[in-house]
């Protein structure tokens, strides 16, 4: 059977090769800089739930139920005492047991923080990562579990669904989906329409802003490399790489039931599309 011939669904899947290694080279500066912001996340989650309750602070009690859905890395009470200076307890009046609240100065921060999430220019830049992120996706929808996986990464506001979504019903619409391996019914959230605008790479709109003969969608577009100091590929990976690289650019949001490599070249492409989606 030609080719051309082939229903997508009966190509076969080849690995070109195995065994790739990289010399693996720490970097003293990103390995302090980890360790350094490595309570960040919990520390973002509780000051969340504590913003979050009427009274704006908690009961060391409730506080401590959340240790395991916050993971927490000790007791919630040596949690809140390490970061003295993001959080304070305090006791409402006597005989209430004792509460966290923010700082002033960690409070200060918060309102600066949703200053930022407020403002027209970032509202639009985070519906428009969020509507690249569901257009990567086969149905233009994902569970809402897993963008709440990846809110950090995304830069949403902890209540994105009520302060951001319900503004752009244009974009977004709260859906209900079945889970293919449980049959269960989950909540998701679904683009209302295709985005063309949106549907253009940052290799395609790097590449458009650099040729000058007006070609909107090149295909001969290589991906960037630059690989820290120290780091080194072995020569049959140099050489694969360099011969990869000579195939044809397919975009992230097109079909590829091509040659499995093209098909990488794609896989590389929604990769780079989607990290270009988060924050950093």
């Amino acid at each position: 059977m030609a080719l051309s011939s082939k229903l997508p669904h009966q190509f076969n899947l080849i690995r070109t090769f195995v065994n790739a290694k990289v010399k693996w080279v720490r970097d003293p500066y990103l390995d302090t800089a980890v360790l350094k912001e490595k309570d960040l996340k919990q520390i973002i989650s509780l000051k969340n739930q504590i913003i979050s309750s009427p009274s704006k602070s908690l009961s060391i009690y409730t506080a401590s139920m959340l240790k395991a859905s916050l993971n927490l890395p000790t007791t919630t009470t040596k949690f809140i005492d390490k970061y003295h200076r993001v959080f304070t307890q305090f006791q409402p009046s006597p005989g209430l047991p004792p509460h966290v609240k923010l700082t002033p100065q960690a409070l200060s921060i918060h309102k600066e923080e949703m200053a930022v999430h407020n403002s027209p220019t970032n509202r639009e830049d985070t519906v428009q990562r969020l509507a690249r992120l569901l257009m990567l996706a086969g149905m233009a929808k994902l569970p809402l579990s897993v963008i709440e996986r990846l809110k950090w990464d995304m830069g949403l506001p902890h209540d994105y669904v009520t302060t951001l979504l319900v503004d752009y019903p244009d974009y977004f619409d709260v859906c209900v989906i079945e889970d293919p391996s449980s049959g269960k019914e989950l909540l998701a959230l679904e683009l209302v329409s295709w985005r063309k605008e949106l549907s253009v790479s940052e290799l395609e709109k790097r590449a458009m802003s650099l040729d000058c003969s007006g070609d909107k969608r090149r295909h001969d577009i290589a991906f960037p490399m630059f690989l820290p100091k120290g780091f080194d590929l072995e020569k049959r990976v140099k050489t694969w790489v360099e011969d990869w690289q000579t195939l044809p650019y397919i975009s992230p949001y097109e079909d590829a039931f091509i040659l499995t490599r093209i098909v990488t070249r794609q896989r590389s492409g929604q990769w780079q599309f989607c990290m270009s989606c988060f924050l950093f």
